[in-house]
Formats: structure tokens, C-alpha cells, sequence
């Protein structure tokens, strides 16, 4: 499991900024934007890919629960917790059985991070630190039918 672009901290209107304070902006787009596309678009297609998820409203946090399936799931370990919530423009998340061709393919367009292993076991795995947070398929669909219910 990847994670395409440059962190940038932007937690948006974030629970996270809330608790930690900062301020609400809207972040700069990577120069790099259309090349950023254009690359995800390619790497998209090919057999070695497996997934990609953008990186947007909730960070790495919800790209990566927002990829877990009851077959599939991964293991990852981030430096801090900013790095869940950053909701920096021109991220994203790649599950890939190539990882060097991902390098490759990003190479002068956008950095290329290794967050992680992809699993079959539908259970999302995120360490932080000494902190670890575990949630299979069925407990991040119940809690994401409690956001949608209470926004109705």
C-alpha cells in the first residue's frame, strides 16, 4: 500500500483541527496537479494495479477505511497522527502488486511513500506511534451507516 504526494498538513474543517487547533484554509494545490492526474490515470490502468483511492475530505483515515472490503484489508504504520487526517489536494492511495513500477511511474511528479501491506483478511490495521487501531469491514460500514443516517 502507497500513498502518492507530498503531506502538507491541510486538516480542512477537520474534528482533528478542532481538537488540536490551527486554522481552517484551503491548501494550495500541488504545481504539479495535472501531471499528478494524468499519472494516477495511467497507473490506474494497469493488471499490477489493484486500487486507488483520493486522498480528500478525512485524510488517509477514511481513504483507507473507505477501501476495506469484507476480502480486503491492510496493515499500515504512519509517524504521527497528522498523517491520518491530512486532507492535502493531490494525494492518493494506491494498492499496488507493483510498487517499483508506481516509483517509477511518479519519478519527478510526485513522491511515492510505502504505508503499508495490503491484506485478505477485511480488517484495517493502523499504527501510530505506540498507539493501534484495529476495525474489520462490518464495524467501519456500521459506523459510516450512523454518519449517514444522522446527516439525513
Amino acid at each position: 500500500v502507497l500513498v502518492v504526494g507530498a503531506p502538507g498538513g491541510a486538516l480542512g474543517g477537520s474534528e482533528y483541527l478542532a481538537q488540536a487547533g490551527g486554522r481552517d484554509r484551503f491548501p494550495e494545490l500541488p504545481a504539479s496537479a495535472p501531471a499528478i492526474v494524468e499519472t494516477l490515470a495511467g497507473v490506474a490502468d494497469t493488471e499490477s494495479t489493484l486500487a486507488v483511492h483520493d486522498v480528500s475530505h478525512g485524510g488517509l483515515a477514511v481513504a483507507l477505511a473507505e477501501m476495506v472490503t469484507g476480502d480486503a484489508g491492510a496493515d499500515v504504520a504512519l509517524d504521527g497522527a497528522l498523517a491520518l487526517f491530512d486532507e492535502t489536494p493531490g494525494r492518493a492511495v494506491i494498492e499496488t502488486t507493483d510498487p517499483d513500477g508506481i516509483r517509477e511511474a511518479f519519478d519527478g511528479v510526485a513522491p511515492v511513500e510505502k504505508i503499508g501491506e495490503a491484506t485478505a483478511d477485511g480488517t484495517l490495521s493502523v499504527t501510530v506511534g505506540d498507539a493501534e487501531l484495529s476495525a474489520d469491514a462490518a464495524s467501519i460500514r456500521d459506523l459510516r451507516s450512523i454518519i449517514e443516517r444522522e446527516l439525513d
